[in-house]
């Protein structure tokens, strides 16, 4: 991991309040991340734009979904 977890928090928290309950996510599927994509040049390698859907699983747990949108 690139940073420590209490860096991580702190940035998510920078300009914004993280509240109990608040999930924080981490870390990529070896051979998924963006930065891979866009050095080995795979067709359709992009960064996340408005109407993309992403969702976060944990087994036994749940999954969290959101869609982007765009920032007006």
């Amino acid at each position: 991991m690139a940073h420590s977890w209490p860096a991580t928090v702190e940035h998510a928290s920078y300009d914004g309040r993280l509240l109990a309950g608040d999930l924080l996510g981490s870390g990529t599927v070896d051979g998924c991340s963006i930065g891979e994509a866009l050095r080995i040049g795979t067709p359709g390698d992009r960064y996340l734009r408005p109407g993309d859907h992403v969702e976060l699983a944990v087994a036994g747990i749940g999954a969290l979904a959101t869609s982007q949108r765009s920032v007006s």
